[in-house]
């Protein structure tokens, strides 16, 4: 294998000087402090959700090998508690007692994701900002502080198609010769905001 050149530092200078003399050149604003914090706060409650789905889909399948079937989703968890604690379902006691396990790790992981969601709300309802944004239909909390907390400074963006350029809302164009084909969406964008964002749209039009 061949060995890696070693990067120049004048190569970076002279990038950073071409840059420097273009007119139109964006530069990403840098994320303060409580961004960071904010960010940490978000990603922990998306990890706990995570895992608490994918404690309920283990305990689903588990319970689904012993002829026990409960639709998906956490509400009908209760469904499941019940043929644990039913001392008519037949279950090994083995497999009781690990199904229990996987119901307190639940139980555990729902009350950690709760706690946050609290201080999310209570963080979202201090703001400018997320206070005018949960104004808007289908934007709560969680959405209005991640807009906060991963959007850049809304001054940077022109008009509002700018704005849903950036999140990756706008369709994949493959245009040539003065035809216009457009695809898909793209995807491309912030990911966490274009995903709250098209969930709360979804729940006003249901």
């Amino acid at each position: 294998m061949a060995p890696v050149a070693p990067r120049k530092p004048t190569n970076d200078a002279e990038a950073i000087v071409e840059a420097a003399l273009r007119p139109t050149m964006r530069y990403v604003e840098p994320k303060t402090g409580d961004q960071q914090a904010r960010s940490i706060l978000f990603r922990t409650r998306e990890q706990f959700v995570k895992q608490r789905t994918e404690a309920v889909n283990a305990l689903r399948s588990h319970l689904y090998e012993f002829g026990f079937i409960a639709p998906e989703g956490i509400g009908y968890l209760r469904r499941l508690g019940t043929v644990l604690e039913d001392p008519s379902s037949n279950l090994p006691p083995f497999a009781r007692e690990i199904c229990r396990e996987l119901l307190d790790q639940i139980a555990h992981l729902t009350d950690r994701s709760n706690a946050m969601k609290k201080r999310i709300d209570a963080i979202a309802r201090e703001g400018e900002t997320s206070r005018r944004l949960q104004t808007m239909p289908g934007v709560g909390p969680i959405s209005a502080l991640a807009v906060e907390t991963f959007a850049p400074p809304m001054e940077q963006f022109k008009r509002g198609r700018d704005f849903a350029a950036w999140l990756g809302l706008v369709p994949r164009q493959a245009s040539t010769g003065g035809k216009q084909r457009l695809g898909k969406t793209s995807k491309m964008g912030q990911r966490d905001i274009r995903r709250l964002l098209v969930t709360g749209a979804m729940a006003v039009i249901r």
